[in-house]
């Protein structure tokens, strides 16, 4: 949504016919909105509401060539469950203020590109 939005900025700063700037908010809210939902989605496998992707997983990290050394990390690591907030900020996860932010973002997109001009 971000690059959206800079061509709504940019259009309203150089003056360009308000269709594209409304047109450009009005796709950027929709975007943003999106992005709530899939924070939702998110955040209700952390708050274990509803199960998350089977394939939910960490990233590789350092591999070795070393066939043994690799055999042993598979069973000494455990790669975080999607379930596991990374971390809580008065009781939402990163996930759960990504959608109070993006709900707030998304508001003002949309009403931006409804309201008229002054």
């Amino acid at each position: 949504a971000m690059p959206v939005l800079v061509i709504a900025a940019l259009s309203a700063w150089r003056g360009w016919p308000q269709c594209v700037t409304r047109g450009a908010l009005a796709i950027a809210g929709l975007l943003i909105f999106y992005s709530m939902a899939l924070a939702a989605y998110h955040s209700g496998v952390e708050w274990r509401w509803w199960e998350g992707p089977g394939d939910c997983g960490a990233t590789a990290g350092n591999i070795s060539a070393d066939v043994n050394d690799l055999l042993a990390d598979l069973t000494s690591k455990h790669p975080p469950a999607c379930e596991d907030a990374a971390g809580r900020f008065l009781g939402l996860s990163f996930a759960g203020w990504n959608v109070v932010a993006s709900l707030a973002m998304g508001i003002v997109a949309l009403r931006s590109a409804a309201r008229k001009q002054a």
